[in-house]
């Protein structure tokens, strides 16, 4: 390769790195907060006050003890949810899929979540 084409290559991957660089500052520059590690790691849930008006209004609460700025979720994002707490196969995991099965509203998540609670028991005690 010639001197002309390295020379070539360097522009192009500095332009990448540049451009890389940029799109993040620019995504990064919402009103979201940047995201530390420690926020990254998964614990025990967070109990949610819940006071008998918001429960009224907010029947769904399960999901905020796994993640309290998770906010309201669709059908697909709380079963994808159900699917991961499956996954993780914690002992904290039982208790919140039980309050999952407790507030659904949909059956393919009650039963999803049901199953999740059976596959983990299981999956336990081998």
């Amino acid at each position: 390769m010639t001197e002309a084409g390295i020379a070539v290559v360097v522009v192009i991957v500095v332009a990448c790195v540049v451009a890389y660089v940029a799109l993040r500052a620019r995504r990064g520059g919402g009103d979201a907060a940047p995201v530390a590690m420690d926020d990254a790691v998964v614990g025990e849930p967070v109990p949610v006050e819940t006071s008998p008006a918001r429960a009224l209004s907010q029947k769904i609460t399960w999901t905020q003890q796994f993640e309290p700025r998770s906010g309201t979720l669709d059908d697909a994002a709380r079963l994808k949810l159900i699917h991961d707490l499956e996954m993780l196969r914690a002992p904290w995991c039982v208790e919140l899929l039980q309050q999952a099965v407790a507030e659904e509203p949909t059956a393919a998540n009650r039963e999803a979540a049901e199953r999740a609670i059976r596959r983990i028991r299981l999956a336990r005690s081998s």
